[in-house]
């Protein structure tokens, strides 16, 4: 018996049975979709915030220019008008050329304008113009107004605008500045000063 049954049993075979993997190998097609969806958000999203960081940088960079260059221009005229010996414009009057006459005769007359898009200083008649703001900003509507203060010093008001130059349109930034500068120092006569007809007073002169 125990022959038998060792004849009866059949080899086993394991190219006879097929093998079942446990797990499956590779990405299916809806997980490949899945995972592009996923990529592609996350790639906009930072796109878009490296696009926002570049704008407010560039942005900023607009604002200190103008900032910068407003500061100086008035600066400058603030520290010739109160060191002039005379505002020698017309009362009441808006002009775009400021022009002052100075102690010394080195830099006198001392003229303040606009000229295209740019402010310029010049001291005497002859001599040559400096800039006062560079080609990054535009200038414009730039006006000095006298007022007459007797008995006490006359004073300037400026008002001018001041704006990035550029022609994008998020990268643009402009400003109104205005402000009222009174001169400060003594006056200086290069000649007699006469009150009346009757009169005539050597004031300034030894």
């Amino acid at each position: 018996m125990p022959e038998e049954n060792t004849k009866n049993k059949l080899p086993r075979c394991s190219a006879c049975y097929p093998r079942h993997s446990a797990s499956k190998s590779g990405f299916t097609i809806i997980e490949l979709l899945i995972f592009s969806a996923i990529f592609s958000v996350i790639a906009v999203s930072f796109l878009g915030v490296l696009v926002s960081t570049i704008q407010i940088q560039t942005r900023q960079t607009a604002v200190a220019e103008v900032n910068q260059q407003s500061q100086f221009l008035l600066e400058t005229i603030q520290r010739y008008v109160e060191s002039s010996s005379l505002i020698e414009l017309a009362s009441d009057t808006a002009t775009t050329t400021l022009k002052l006459r100075m102690a010394s005769s080195t830099n006198d007359p001392a003229y303040i304008y606009l000229s295209g898009n740019a402010v310029y200083f010049k001291e005497t008649d002859s001599g040559a113009p400096q800039p006062l703001t560079s080609s990054k900003v535009i200038v414009s509507n730039l006006v000095f107004t006298k007022r007459a203060n007797p008995p006490g010093h006359d004073s300037v008001n400026v008002a001018f605008t001041v704006a990035y130059n550029t022609s994008n349109v998020k990268r643009s930034f402009l400003q109104n500045l205005q402000i009222s500068v009174a001169r400060v120092s003594a006056a200086t006569f290069d000649s007699n000063v006469v009150p009346s007809v009757n009169n005539v007073y050597s004031l300034g002169l030894s």
